[in-house]
């Protein structure tokens, strides 16, 4: 089986902020669709749409988005 990725890897996530190791710009939070195509437009495929679940101090489950790209 060929790899997934084999050049670059970027998780974009509404739950935290990245930059784009292209160029800078912010990806994630709020901005998650322009973020996401923000990096289509970098020549990535998106190989991975999902949740990720985490907890609070409390122990409370709390929820996002996430995408997986690379080359």
């Amino acid at each position: 089986m060929p790899p997934v990725a084999t050049e670059q890897i970027v998780y974009v996530s509404t739950g935290a902020l990245r930059t784009c190791p292209f160029c800078g710009e912010s990806l994630g939070l709020e901005r998650f669709e322009e973020s996401c195509n923000h990096l289509l437009g970098h020549g990535l495929k998106c190989l991975h749409v999902g949740q990720e679940t985490g907890w609070d101090g409390r122990g409370n489950p709390w929820h996002n988005t996430v995408a997986v790209f690379g080359k």
